[in-house]
């Protein structure tokens, strides 16, 4: 394995096997640090980004680029990937179903029908398995977007992350962190070894932020969760399009079509309180995010059960998103049902985000002092 200057992974050359001799894959960068070109033998693909997301995959055939796939995401919200038209058609539009971790778990076509689906470690290593569950050496639909929604490279099997590759065999980088100390101490760590709670976005530092206090990390946690709401929203929007205008040009057979999605899904977590020793270090984050898809609604048991705080850390709190605005239900001082029944029973704070009059809010009910505090989300360049 050679390197760049600026410690990005140059060249890599595999060991040679009895099924195949020794295979050389290159990577060219761009002024942004995002790998743009993959050289192997005389294969040569290109990788077109909007921001910190891939828009396209282009392939180099016969001194002219061929669209190999289209990736359809968010330009400014990460690893925001719904879809995948191959060839750059239409008509050739591949689903992706994920969980909330963002992992890809299944593709599907256009009309709904399972293609593939995928099974991880808790550092990556992935099982690929078709459409009738057979385990597969490798993608048959040469999909390579899986675990985290990140670029697996068929040859390597390291994950594309914008600054750094990773291997998920080790579960480290094997390169350098590009901040140094400031995405920890181990520059070549992945995300504390702890590969369940947390993730990386960028290939600089996990995904789990500290804040100064619960509301903070309550109002963050909020924000996240309207967020991964908004998104699967979107995806059941256009499976149900697509599946309506497939019934009525008669190209597939359904039975009673499913009612348009209406309302967005919540989802929520915990928020925790870090310890050291014993005791309270002032850190606050919010823990993994789940949701309740059968209704829509989420149980505040299920957000016990699922939604984890590391060991030894203490719950702080609790996050959620709602469907319309940032209304807490329930009465103030009982311990009823409601949110705020759920806060005052377990006398931890619990907040609720959603869209006031357009705006992104969060309501944060205070058990300690029955008060509940609103907080709008600055638009952008808002002071």
């Amino acid at each position: 394995m050679t390197y760049y200057p600026d410690n990005r992974i140059r060249t890599i050359r595999t060991i040679r096997t009895i099924k195949a001799g020794k295979r050389t894959v290159s990577y060219r960068y761009d002024a942004l640090g995002r790998r743009v070109i993959r050289i192997e033998g005389t294969k040569r693909t290109a990788l077109i980004w909007w921001g910190n997301s891939e828009y396209s995959e282009h392939l180099h055939r016969g001194g002219q680029a061929v669209i190999q796939n289209d990736i359809m995401s968010h330009p400014t919200r990460l690893n925001a990937v719904v879809a995948r038209a191959k060839q750059g058609s239409k008509f050739k539009i591949q689903w992706y179903h994920k969980n909330y971790l963002d992992h890809v778990y299944a593709l599907s076509n256009k009309r709904g029908k399972l293609i593939e689906h995928y099974r991880y470690s808790a550092f990556g290593e992935i099982e690929i398995f078709d459409r009738r569950g057979r385990k597969q050496g490798q993608s048959q639909i040469n999909n390579q977007i899986t675990w985290n929604t990140r670029r697996l490279d068929t040859l390597t099997g390291y994950y594309l992350y914008k600054y750094r590759h990773y291997d998920p065999q080790l579960g480290r980088w094997p390169s350098r962190d590009p901040i140094e100390e400031k995405g920890g101490v181990n520059l070549y760590g992945f995300v504390g070894n702890d590969g369940i709670n947390q993730w990386d976005l960028l290939g600089l530092a996990p995904f789990a932020p500290d804040y100064g206090s619960a509301d903070e990390a309550i109002i963050a946690g909020g924000e996240y969760a309207l967020d991964l709401a908004l998104a699967d929203f979107s995806t059941r929007l256009a499976a149900y399009q697509k599946i309506k205008k497939a019934k009525k040009l008669k190209r597939i057979k359904y039975g009673r079509l499913e009612l348009a999605p209406k309302l967005i899904y919540e989802y929520g977590g915990r928020v925790c309180c870090e310890q050291k020793d014993g005791k309270a270090t002032g850190k606050f984050y919010y823990a993994n995010a789940v949701t309740g898809k059968r209704t829509g609604a989420l149980s505040m048991l299920r957000i016990k059960m699922r939604s984890k705080c590391k060991d030894g850390d203490k719950s702080a709190g609790y996050y959620h998103n709602h469907p319309k605005d940032s209304e807490l239900s329930g009465t103030i001082g009982k311990k009823g049902g409601g949110d705020m029944g759920v806060s005052d029973r377990d006398n931890l704070p619990i907040g609720a985000t959603g869209r006031d009059f357009g705006k992104v809010t969060t309501r944060i009910y205070h058990p300690e002092d029955n008060t509940i505090t609103k907080h709008r989300k600055k638009d952008e360049g808002e002071k």
